[in-house]
């Protein structure tokens, strides 16, 4: 199995604008590498997270999500992106798994909204997903919100 680089949410203190994601603070040490479930993880993460289009080397890779939070959406149609944005991210993962022939633990095999809270007033969400494999492993995911 491949390694990949790991990534984290930024510590809430330190979120600046659209700086929300990174390696880790690893000053005097290698960044971390993972592979396994929590490798799925952040390829599902770095997915659902990535603007549509702005990927250099795919223009269909990544969601809206993102786009959600500078917009004053309603909750029905805050709720459909989100879904739709989830739906997105599992079929491309799905799609690069097979492609790759990812192991069992790291192919992913669902992406289900847990739950899903919609602050209005903030033009925010709370999503936490649940990430499943192929080797039958469940996953609870919080999707950090850039707010």
């Amino acid at each position: 199995m491949a390694y990949d680089i790991h990534i984290e949410g930024v510590p809430e203190d330190q979120v600046r604008h659209q700086k929300f994601l990174w390696f880790g603070d690893y000053e005097d040490k290698d960044v971390l590498a993972v592979q396994g479930i929590q490798k799925m993880v952040d390829r599902f993460l770095k997915c659902i997270l990535t603007p549509a289009g702005t990927d250099i080397s795919d223009r269909d890779y990544g969601t809206q999500l993102t786009n959600l939070f500078l917009g004053s959406l309603d909750s029905a149609s805050t709720r459909q992106m989100v879904t739709l944005a989830v739906i997105q991210a599992e079929e491309q993962i799905r799609k690069y798994d097979v492609i790759n022939g990812a192991p069992e633990d790291e192919r992913l095999v669902s992406a289900v909204i847990e739950t899903l809270d919609i602050d209005e007033t903030n033009h925010g969400v709370e999503l936490t997903v649940l990430l499943q494999n192929a080797a039958g492993t469940t996953v609870r995911v919080l999707i950090p919100s850039t707010l």
